[in-house]
């Protein structure tokens, strides 16, 4: 199954980003995870990241174009056995604030990607 993850395995991530308009803020995308049951989930567990590899700043970023972005998490042994939601936001650099999405939002400003699985 291509969702379930052993830990020490890696959870690949591609994500595509239509560039609408320009930016004078440097932006961090963030790809973090909750876990489906509530209960708590080692807090390391994200990628939080420049998108790109910090090759291309976003506020470099062109309306129109197409970008895309490979994230790669390692699953720590620290993290439990359980389903996880794969969440994804965008952060302003003060940690302050997080981007509202104009779709498909929840309301902590997440949009939700999915679901996988850690096995023991």
């Amino acid at each position: 199954d291509l969702r379930t993850f052993a830990r020490g395995a890696s959870v690949r991530v591609t994500l595509y980003y239509r560039v609408l308009r320009r930016t004078s803020e440097p932006l961090w995308m963030n790809v973090h995870f909750r876990a489906v049951d509530g209960g708590a989930l080692w807090p390391h567990f994200h990628a939080r990241h420049y998108p790109i590899q910090g090759r291309y700043p976003t506020t470099d970023w062109m309306p129109g174009e197409v970008l895309r972005d490979d994230v790669s998490v390692v699953v720590s042994p620290s993290v439990r056995a359980t389903e996880l939601r794969v969440l994804f936001s965008v952060d302003t650099l003060h940690l302050t604030s997080r981007l509202e999405p104009s779709a498909h939002g929840r309301p902590d400003h997440a949009v939700e990607l999915g679901t996988i699985t850690v096995t023991p």
